[in-house]
């Protein structure tokens, strides 16, 4: 029960001597405001990866991404797990140029549908995955419960026609209406790359023992390889989240054709846990 119910942090934030089970208001995402809409992904958990971001996130691996890039004219830079594109725009916003920066996701879009007071989220799946009004949030977690509480609810939602919600930040989604190099669209890590050769690919907080198997994380890396430029690098990110706060982690691979493998080039903060697998691999020519 206590894991299907949340509070919504909109109405009770700061009426509470305490914060757990507060959760930032997902209504939110409505708002025309930047810095609101960003902190509403925060009650965005579809499936099991949540849509957590914030501003300056990575800060030392945009700096290292600009530095890298320094002397390469008009790269093309892929974003993978860009959750609502807020690190994507400042890292367009300090480049001096680039051809292409696409910004991608797998959940870029839901839908919604509003009933008595309340707002049904459903993934592209179009299964519910969230249920919200001002004062509270309700999740699928314990399946048994939210479905006893709103089953018949979501049943007959399912069968009408529901509004698209676009889960990306307003300021990137007018950039890319007067910008034709961004491009914004949903993309699936396991499924191969289709369009130009790459030479930065990031994959923020996505590929994690926690989130996948092995063997998809090895088909991940795999088509990340393979989209690439031979010399082109790729930067996986996983932010360490503590009591204490969020530290940024994240390693630089290059690509070495020649050879079939990703190449270590550094870490920031430690790096991230699957280093020794990227290391051991060796990819298919």
């Amino acid at each position: 029960m206590y894991r299907t119910i949340k509070l919504n942090k909109g109405y009770w934030g700061g009426k509470l001597p305490f914060k757990r089970g507060i959760i930032a208001d997902p209504l939110q995402v409505f708002s025309d405001d930047v810095e609101k809409f960003s902190m509403s992904m925060k009650a965005f958990k579809i499936g099991h990866v949540t849509k957590h971001t914030e501003f300056k996130r990575h800060q030392k691996t945009q700096r290292f991404i600009k530095e890298w890039l320094h002397d390469i004219s008009n790269p093309n830079i892929l974003d993978i797990g860009a959750s609502d594109g807020i690190t994507s725009l400042e890292l367009i916003k300090s480049l001096n140029s680039f051809a292409k920066y696409f910004v991608t996701d797998y959940n870029l879009m839901c839908t919604y549908f509003k009933r008595k007071g309340l707002f049904y989220f459903f993934n592209q799946l179009h299964d519910c995955f969230l249920i919200a009004n001002e004062k509270f949030l309700f999740y699928p977690n314990d399946e048994w419960f939210f479905k006893l509480l709103f089953g018949n609810s979501i049943r007959k939602i399912q069968r009408l026609p529901h509004k698209e919600l676009l889960l990306v930040n307003k300021e990137l989604q007018n950039r890319s209406k007067i910008d034709s190099r961004i491009e914004i669209f949903t993309y699936n890590v396991f499924e191969a790359w289709n369009r130009e050769k790459l030479d930065v690919i990031i994959v923020g907080n996505l590929l994690q023992p926690g989130y996948f198997t092995q063997e998809k994380i090895i088909n991940g890396l795999t088509n990340n390889y393979n989209a690439l430029k031979d010399q082109g690098i790729l930067v996986i990110i996983h932010n360490e989240v503590t009591r204490m706060g969020e530290t940024e982690k994240s390693t630089i691979y290059k690509k070495n054709f020649s050879e079939n493998h990703l190449e270590l080039v550094t870490h920031i903060n430690g790096g991230v846990e699957i280093n020794n697998l990227i290391l051991s691999l060796k990819f298919e020519s």
